[in-house]
C-alpha cells in the first residue's frame, strides 16, 4: 500500500479529529472517504481540508494535526 509522504500535516479541528478517529475505530483501516456516507457528506460541506473522496481515511488521519482555534488559517 502506497502512503502519502508529506512533511505538511493536515490541520483539522478537534471535532474533525474525533469524527475521523471514530470512523477508523469501526473500520478495517482500508476504507476511503467514499466508503463512509457521513464522511462524504462532511467532505462536500468543506470539512477535512485537502482530503479527496478516494483517499484512505486512516492515512489521512495519520497525517493530521489538531489546530487551536487561534491558528485555523
Amino acid at each position: 500500500m502506497e502512503q502519502r509522504t508529506s512533511a505538511k500535516k493536515n490541520k483539522v479541528s478537534k471535532a474533525e479529529y474525533d469524527i475521523l478517529r471514530t470512523a477508523i475505530d469501526y473500520s478495517t483501516g482500508k476504507e476511503t472517504f467514499d466508503d463512509f456516507c457521513m464522511l462524504t457528506g462532511l467532505l462536500e460541506k468543506g470539512y477535512f481540508k485537502d482530503a479527496e473522496y478516494t483517499m484512505n481515511v486512516k492515512e489521512y488521519f495519520d497525517n493530521c494535526g489538531v489546530y487551536d482555534d487561534d491558528e485555523k488559517s
